[in-house]
């Protein structure tokens, strides 16, 4: 796994992991649900230890494969995301009235977590900017 997480309940529980797999889904096509599962479990070990290794319970979602989320470039792609767009119009009617805040608009870290945490700062940024300019030019 490239990118893991923890998804445990803030409150009392059984504790949660989750990630995503780094490898193109052309090679994980190839490799049967169960051996994917041991390999993850295998890392889990590795970092959060024997404990990890026996999981009460475990899934895998293949995204590549998920008709309604991917299509076939998905497929055939090399992993890792794509380049992020810009997240300002740079002209047109949404030209300074709309910007993307989501993961997919990071320029330094699109499709991540840490992705949502830069696209949001940097909106947060050229907001307060535009906002100091106009009291600026009032």
């Amino acid at each position: 796994m490239v990118e893991i997480h923890d998804a445990s309940p803030a409150d009392e529980g059984m504790g949660a992991i989750f990630g995503f797999i780094g490898v193109p889904a052309t090679t994980r096509q190839n490799i049967p649900a169960d051996a994917l599962l041991g390999l993850c479990r295998a890392q889990l070990g590795r970092l959060f230890g024997p404990e990890a290794l026996n999981p009460t319970a475990e899934w895998l979602k293949d995204w590549s494969t998920d008709a309604f989320t991917a299509t076939p470039a998905d497929t055939v792609s090399a992993g890792g995301h794509a380049t992020a767009p810009p997240a300002a119009a740079g002209d047109g009617q949404w030209q300074g009235r709309i910007t993307g805040i989501a993961s997919e608009w990071s320029g330094l870290f699109p499709g991540y977590v840490a992705g949502a945490v830069d696209a949001a700062s940097e909106a947060c940024s050229r907001l307060l900017h535009s906002v100091q300019a106009n009291d600026e030019s009032s």
